[in-house]
Parts: structure tokens; sequence; C-alpha cells
């Protein structure tokens, strides 16, 4: 499973976008992890829990220590949370779960989606000397050297070390940065989540998993794990108990802000086994249906026995040749298309059939042409974003302007015929496959061209964007507000592009660290 696809921001699961047209923005890729470190003085893993978590034997099942505790929901979760801020030891082989269901389409044009499922790592090894994160693409490794606080020495400090870098080839590593960072720590307590966030591009990629942060670090090291569900209007619900590989858990329901989390948890361990998390709202109208999940999978609170090993492997290092960096500098996105300024035949995309105004479209100064995808959770954002922008590009500050689709589905053909303007067109994809095909139009694509002009000027690319959404469709609209007023755009992309690239490579350079 290709954990990549559980990134997510506020239009798009994808992890980057194959073109960033204007070159403007450094956009950082994909995803990162953050991690806290429990040290020495926090506990012992045999700390009991209190007594109302050590249940007695179910009348129902027979197991001990699985019936429900005698009382509120609320109370237990704090209970919970509770076992793990007191561990010194803690482990798990955890995994974050998105599931699809199939899509129902009654279009004999478009095969029907299977119902999908994707898993990307989230699991956490925390002793009293090192924390290990597997989180998506992100690994963090952080040790302590407790040698600053020997016995009988009134140094109460200790040395720790971190390091993060990415498991993430199509980003090449993320350009093999490595990130390294050193500093004293308190002995006595544990270390604070402001320190460990504090390199920005770490803290913003992990917070761009779909579950977010590994809630683990949360609830081990957090001084108040998960607040945010503890809110005065936070509803707290017992569920029936069901199983997780036939040992019967305890459920417990949390409403918060009109998100609905499900906790699955041990009963004599008080191990949370299982996490049932909101769907984010970038599905969109498509949520119905999906499912993400925590799968929190060989957990245990109690360290192996001496001679064993530990149940999950977490490498100690990254497999290629590092660039050691002090911080994270985010990469610039990929590079323009080749094509821009080339210039296009559009005769079969003028005598097209469906076009809704002909003599509008040839008067047209520019003209959009926008695949749709082939997903249907996708199509709904696709149409909002074109709904949502498409006055915009019918005011005359945009000169004209013209939208041409070609969908394959009648459902999509119906949607788009009912967009309330006549500067969009539903064309039939054969009478345009060749121009298509040139552009390297995928499914979600669309490519901006400026038509020929009286003055001779010949039409030419101007953008293409493999991504639709508010944000891509936002850079058409710069770019056709550039060209009006007289910018050779293909051009600017490149010279932009090219003082990106020069910019992060100076910059790198300013954070790079030698370990000799």
């Amino acid at each position: 499973m290709n954990p990549n696809l559980l990134i997510h921001d506020a239009a798009t699961f994808s992890l980057m976008r194959s073109e960033q047209s204007r070159g403007c923005k450094v956009t950082p890729v994909a995803m990162t992890v953050i991690a806290l470190l429990v040290v020495a003085g926090c506990g012992s893993s045999q700390t009991p829990v209190s007594g109302n978590a050590q249940a007695v034997a179910s009348s129902k099942t027979g197991q001990p220590g699985t019936a429900r505790p005698d009382v509120d929901a609320k109370t237990r979760l704090r209970e919970v949370f509770r076992r793990y801020q007191v561990s010194s030891y803690y482990e798990d082989d955890g995994e974050v779960v998105i599931h699809a269901p199939a899509s129902r389409n009654g279009s004999s044009n478009r095969d029907s989606r299977s119902a999908e499922t994707e898993t990307a790592p989230l699991r956490v090894h925390l002793d009293q000397h090192e924390l290990a994160v597997d989180a998506y693409t992100a690994r963090i490794r952080v040790t302590v050297d407790a040698s600053l606080s020997s016995a009988g020495s009134a140094n109460t400090r200790e040395n720790v070390d971190m390091t993060a870098w990415f498991e993430e080839p199509e980003s090449s590593h993320f350009d093999a940065q490595v990130l390294k960072q050193q500093w004293e720590s308190d002995a006595a307590g544990r270390l604070s989540l402001e320190r460990v966030l504090r390199d920005e591009v770490l803290r913003s990629r992990l917070s761009a998993g779909l579950a977010g942060p590994p809630p683990q670090l949360e609830w081990l090291l957090a001084d108040r794990p998960m607040e945010k569900l503890f809110e005065p209007d936070s509803q707290f619900q017992w569920l029936e108990s069901k199983e997780i590989e036939r040992e019967l858990m305890h459920r417990i329901a949390v409403t918060s802000d009109r998100e609905r989390f499900v906790f699955w948890i041990h009963p004599a361990t008080s191990l949370i086994r299982r996490v049932e998390l909101p769907v984010p709202l970038t599905i969109g109208a498509g949520q119905n249906g999906w499912s993400l999940t925590l799968e929190i999978n060989a957990a245990t609170f109690q360290p192996p026995r001496s001679g064993q090993r530990s149940q999950t492997i977490f490498e100690a290092e990254p497999r290629f040749a590092e660039k050691f960096v002090r911080q994270f500098v985010p990469i610039p996105p990929p590079p323009p298309s080749s094509l821009l300024g080339r210039r296009f035949d559009t005769d079969d995309l003028l005598n097209a059939k469906g076009v809704k105004d002909p003599s509008r479209l040839r008067a047209a100064q520019y003209i959009v042409i926008a695949i749709p995808p082939d997903d249907d959770t996708m199509l709904q954002r696709w149409l909002s974003a074109w709904m949502q922008t498409l006055p915009l590009l019918s005011s005359p500050a945009m000169g004209q302007v013209h939208l041409v689709t070609a969908p394959s589905d009648r459902k999509v053909i119906d949607a788009l015929r009912q967009f309330p303007t006549p500067v969009v067109s539903v064309i039939n994809p054969d009478e345009v496959s060749q121009l298509i095909r040139q552009l390297r139009l995928g499914d979600n694509a669309f490519a901006l061209l400026s038509t020929p002009g009286r003055d001779g000027d010949p039409g030419r690319l101007l953008l293409t964007e493999s991504e639709t959404d508010i944000s891509t469709i936002g850079n058409a609209i710069a770019v056709i507000r550039d060209s009006i007023s007289g910018v050779d755009v293909p051009k600017k992309i490149r010279v932009d592009y090219d003082a990106l690239i020069r910019d992060y490579e100076a910059t790198l350079r300013a954070n790079l660290i030698s370990l000799r």
C-alpha cells in the first residue's frame, strides 16, 4: 500500500502537485512525524491502574477482567490516558487504515470502482533511553544520554539527540535531508512538546497525515492528552463491547465539535487497541461509507524479557547518503511543463459538437480545457471548485475566458450542463482526443491556452495543472491576469522557477551541518 495516499491538505489527498505553475511558493512534500521522549523518573510500567480499570469477570464471556467499570465513560477515558502517562515502556506496531467503499456507477461508459483499503505505518517504541517513531513516510529516532546526571552528581540534566528523515523515494527521500538536533533536558521530567516541534517543516508535515501526529505520542507524553476531547460540550458514551482478535474490548465514543471518536480499550491492561477517527471533510460529499481507523497492533506496556527482542523492528538510520541539516528546508515543487509556450492547433476544439456558444468560443482570448476525475469522490470536489470560480472567470476583468470540458460519464455531462453560464462547453472527448494527448492531460488535469491574437501573436499553452482544486484554478486566474497585462507568462514561470531552485540550494547550504 502507498502511504502517500494518506496525506491530505485543504483540497487534495495528493502527495504533491506535479505542476506548480507560478513557481512562487515552496510547498512541503507529503508529511513527517514529530516525537517526544519520556525519560527516567516517569514511573514504572508496572504502575497499577485504578481499581475501576481492573474489572471483574464478564458474565457474558467468562473472560477475566472484561466487565465494564462502574464509572462514567469520561472518567474511564481519563484513567486510560493516565495509564499511558505513567508508563516508562511502551511499544506497538500501529498503522492508520483508510477504507473507501466501492463506487456505484450506473454509467456504461465508466467502470465502477471496487472497494479500496490503504494503510501507512503509525508505530511507536518508547523506553527510558530512546524513542522510535515510524509515521507515514517519516522516521524519528530520539536517544537520551544520562551521563550528565550520574549517581551522586548534583547535575540533573541529560543530553538528547534527535534524528529525523523521510523514506520517500519519490522525493529522493526529501532530497536526502536528515534533521539532526541536540539539546539538554531535565532528567526528572518529560521533554516539552514545544521543543520537539520547533522545526516548522517537521511540524507541518506531521499534521498533513490523515490521522495527524501519532496519537500514541500524545497519550504517552502530553500533560493533558487529547484535551480538546474533554471540552464541556463533548459527549461521552459507553458502547457495546466488541472483539479484536477474540479479545473483548470496551468501547467509548466521544463526540466533540461535530467529530466522533471511538476508542477500543483492553479492559485489563488499559491499552488502546483501535481508534475510529473522523473522516476528514476534504473527502467531501463522498465520505459516506469511508472509514479511517488507527489499528494499534501488538501494543504492550511490558518490556521484552532478558534475551528476547521486540516484536516491532525500527531501522536505526537512513539507507541513503545523508545531507545533515539543522532544520528541514522545504523542497521546491516539480518543474513546470516543458510544453509551456508551445502553439497548439485548436481547430478540432473550435469545431467540436456540444459547444454551447460557438461564436463566443471563437472570440475567447483564453480557453481552459479541463478533464474530470475518474473518481466519484474527487468529482464532487472538482465540480465544486469550478462552480465557485466560474463567476470570476466570467467577469469582464478576466477578458474572455471559455471553459471546455470533455467528460465521458453521462451524469458528469448532465451536471456540467447545469452550470448557469454560457462560457462552459461540454464536448465529446473523442473529438479532441489528439489535442488532449498532445497536452498530456490526464484525469483531473486542465490546461490554459491563449488563442491567436489580432496582432498576429500565436495562441500558446500558458499553464498545465495535474490536479484541479481552488488553489490550482487560482494559479490559472493569476496567469490570465499576467497575460492580460502583457507578461510573457511561460518565460516568467521558468524564470521564477529557476530563482526558486537557486533560493532552495542557497538555503540548504546554509543549513548543512558536519558531524565530523
